[in-house]
């Protein structure tokens, strides 16, 4: 106990005399765990991830415009639709040009010109075939001429020489036989022609009937047309007057040579409304086919003169280029009709012209033939019933009559030869000049429907609708935007930095997510020039199709480089290029500085050769107090 006490006050003794005091032992306190996370630096990529946005659209797109002048009737598409090449996407509504007005008149011009050409295709096959039969006819009767006269003259010359009366009779008998029934044939052969001719005259009559109900049509169809444009009587001078000042420059240059023509065709008109329906006959054929010929170049006339009136019009807002257009095109409409009318005209003048002229000398022909049968069995007749039987006389007479009528069936075959090589001619012809009329017509009508296709904007492409600008109700004239489409190769469309462009690859292959599904794509384009923003544009086609285009897209864009990628939260970044990692070296933390290469989004490139076997450090560790902790790696 007292030594003890000794050292106690010993201490106290030293302490007040400035000695230090010793130093008593502690026990340290344990150091708890500090957990970080490691990676070895050759597991890092070489690649790294960034993800971007971008539209996705067409690898091309069209822009489909107004091609005449109109008003919207209806909208039939929605943008991101999906079309068919020639679906219908807008119609018009025709206001100023009556393009469905030109398409109904070229069409109708079409339909007459085709029934007037098919009823004169009856009418040429009918007069080629009645021509043929004639002829046909004429060489069975130039024949039986031929050979009736022949036998007659044998027996003649037989009879010359013979005593026997009865047997002259007996023969004269038979030869009156054959002669009745040859008789008999061409009478009925005539009454066939007869009928034939009629009815043939009946037909072109009917057809001459049309033509004129035709033409009457089509001059009051003009006569109509020309007043409501023009204004040249009081029924329709209000009509189209906001236009009518500007229309062929004005009342001034050719007006009145419009006037006088318009005159014209209005006195044709009335004309041919009061005309008496009079059939066409030999005596009265050139009058009256001379009369209508003439009709249809009245009509051309003043279609020529309306047409260059209207060429000389002054472009207006009352009266832009479009419908000025659109009048002269109809007027051409019109043109087109009576051309293809006059054709067929003519087609039927040539063929009703070669029947009225020959079918007479085809009848007058084949009675002739009858007399001449006829005399000649009232000369058996008579010398049989007298029993004159002088063979010299007799022989004289019937070489006298056999040449007669040899010469008479001989005329007749040449006349329906030339009938017939005539009308096959003018058939050609006739037939040349329908396949003109024909062709002009339809060209009439294509042009005509061309025009009314101006009236329905149709999509160009398979595709789909990107940008619809048409409304309902709105006037548009030629060239206005209605709607954009787009094709059906996709492609998305998409801003980048600077640094991430010049490590984009033409033609590597990039992960794309669309509307909830996954596609690849392969980068197709990178620009080389940067946007007012400062970033440059990049393209990636989508092999696979989509079922809408025009929305957002995300792209991860997987960029590759030739060293390694480290997450920008392992990096302490020192300055500019140089930056510092925390490495895990004997369980102690070790930093090590890297020189830092490009930077882009949440990636750094690391310029440094560091050791694959480098443990990185991913976990902050700026807490990290080694006299309290230690490290722990996590599993």
């Amino acid at each position: 106990m007292k030594k003890y006490v000794s050292l106690a006050l010993l201490a106290t003794i030293l302490t007040s005399c400035g000695a230090p005091a010793p130093v008593i032992p502690t026990e340290e306190p344990a150091k708890i765990p500090f957990s970080v996370k490691v990676k070895s630096y050759d597991r890092f990529p070489k690649e790294y991830t960034v993800q971007k946005t971008g539209r996705l659209v067409g690898s091309s797109s069209i822009g489909l415009t107004s091609q005449g002048v109109g008003r919207i009737d209806a909208v039939l598409v929605k943008e991101g639709a999906s079309v068919k090449k020639w679906d219908v996407l807008v119609r018009l509504k025709d206001t100023t040009a009556n393009y469905d007005l030109r398409l109904s008149q070229a069409t109708n011009g079409l339909s007459n010109v085709k029934n007037s050409a098919a009823s004169t295709r009856v009418a040429l096959d009918k007069a080629v075939q009645d021509a043929k039969i004639a002829v046909d006819r004429a060489q069975l009767d130039y024949e039986t001429t031929v050979s009736t006269t022949k036998n007659n003259l044998e027996k003649a010359t037989r009879d010359a020489g013979k005593s026997n009366l009865d047997q002259a009779a007996s023969d004269a008998n038979v030869t009156l036989t054959q002669l009745a029934a040859s008789l008999d044939k061409a009478k009925l052969d005539y009454q066939n022609l007869l009928v034939a001719n009629q009815q043939t005259l009946l037909n072109y009559n009917t057809s001459f009937q049309n033509s004129i109900s035709d033409i009457r049509k089509f001059y009051s169809k003009i006569v109509y047309e020309g007043d409501k444009l023009y204004g040249f009587t009081p029924k329709y001078q209000n009509d189209n007057i906001d236009i009518r000042s500007f229309l062929g420059g004005g009342k001034a240059g050719n007006y009145p040579t419009l006037v006088t023509a318009y005159a014209e065709i209005s006195d044709v008109s009335a004309k041919l409304d009061s005309r008496p329906a009079t059939p066409i006959d030999e005596k009265n054929l050139i009058a009256q086919l001379d009369e209508i010929a003439q009709n249809y170049k009245t009509a051309k006339s003043y279609l020529d003169v309306s047409g260059k009136y209207l060429e000389n019009s002054i472009i207006s807002v009352a009266l832009p280029q479009s419908r000025i257009d659109a009048l002269i095109a109809a007027n051409n409409g019109y043109k087109s009709e009576i051309s293809g009318m006059e054709s067929a005209w003519v087609a039927f003048r040539n063929g009703a012209s070669s029947f009225l002229a020959n079918y007479k000398n085809t009848e007058t022909s084949a009675a002739s033939g009858l007399e001449v049968q006829e005399k000649n069995i009232e000369v058996q007749k008579r010398q049989l019933a007298t029993s004159q039987f002088d063979s010299s006389l007799n022989l004289d007479k019937i070489k006298t009559t056999g040449e007669q009528s040899v010469k008479n069936s001989r005329l007749a075959l040449e006349t329906a030869k030339l009938n017939y090589s005539t009308a096959v001619k003018n058939q050609t012809l006739s037939l040349d000049k329908l396949k003109i009329s024909e062709r002009d017509a339809g060209l009439s009508v294509s042009q005509a429907e061309r025009e009314y296709e101006k009236l329905i904007v149709r999509a160009p492409i398979d595709g789909s609708v990107t940008k619809v600008t048409a409304s309902v109700g709105a006037d548009v004239n030629p060239g206005t935007p209605l709607v954009e489409i787009a094709n059906r190769n996709p492609e998305i469309l998409f801003d980048v930095e600077a640094n991430i462009a010049k490590l984009l690859k033409v033609g590597g292959s990039q992960m794309i997510v669309y509307q909830d599904k996954s596609y690849t794509g392969t980068v197709v384009g990178v620009s080389e020039v940067a946007t007012d923003t400062l970033l440059y544009s990049a393209r990636i086609k989508i092999s696979e199709p989509v079922s809408q285009l025009g929305q957002v897209a995300t792209i991860d864009l997987q960029i590759s480089s030739e060293r390694r990628v480290l997450p920008s939260d392992v990096i302490k970044v020192l300055s500019e290029k140089r930056g510092e990692i925390q490495t895990l070296k004997d369980d102690a933390i070790v930093p090590v500085e890297i020189e830092l290469g490009r930077i882009v989004g949440s990636n750094v490139e690391v310029l440094t050769e560091v050791p694959g076997s480098t443990r990185v450090i991913l976990t902050n560790v700026s807490n990290f107090d080694g006299k309290k902790s230690f490290v722990q790696v996590e599993n």
